[in-house]
């Protein structure tokens, strides 16, 4: 390991436009990405927090529609959702299948939600969760066609 490392040191030092790219790359970085990003970095995040929002979202009004003698707060969606996600990645399944609907029903179970009803809203959880990204890409869309406005494109900044 230390030889690789040792000769992938002196390739860097060698091929002069490989250090001038690391180096453009690494200042860069330090320079931090808030000084980066510019207005369409910006909506890009906001738009990413939106979805991050709507699958918590969607399993409270799944809980509340499917099952209202169990209500949930919204921060108990979330700490469900973060939850049971976590738990899907650990499994290394894809996609956490099985096991992120395993951990959903659960937790809602700790909750007195019959088991039938948590896993009947943790499926229709993983059925619409891609939808409503679909719907949002969509309705910004359109917002974006009436405004005319388009996200900014071209080269990396530390190309």
């Amino acid at each position: 390991e230390i030889s690789l490392g040792l000769v992938g040191s002196e390739m860097c030092i060698r091929d002069r436009r490989l250090m001038h790219r690391l180096r453009r790359g690494i200042g860069a970085i330090r320079q931090g990405p808030w000084k980066r990003l510019g207005p369409a970095g910006i909506a890009a995040g906001g738009v990413s927090l939106l979805i991050w929002a709507c699958e918590p979202l969607i399993l409270w009004i799944l809980v509340r529609a499917l099952a209202p003698s169990h209500p949930i707060s919204v921060v108990m969606a979330l700490a469900t959702y973060l939850i049971s996600g976590t738990a899907g990645m650990a499994s290394t399944l894809p996609a956490g299948i099985g096991v992120n609907e395993g951990a959903t029903v659960l937790l809602l179970g700790q909750h007195g939600i019959p088991v039938s009803t948590a896993l009947t809203i943790a499926v229709l959880r993983r059925m619409l969760t891609p939808w409503s990204i679909v719907a949002l890409a969509a309705a910004l869309g359109v917002v974006q066609r009436r405004t005319g406005r388009m996200a900014p494109s071209g080269p990396a900044p530390w190309r």
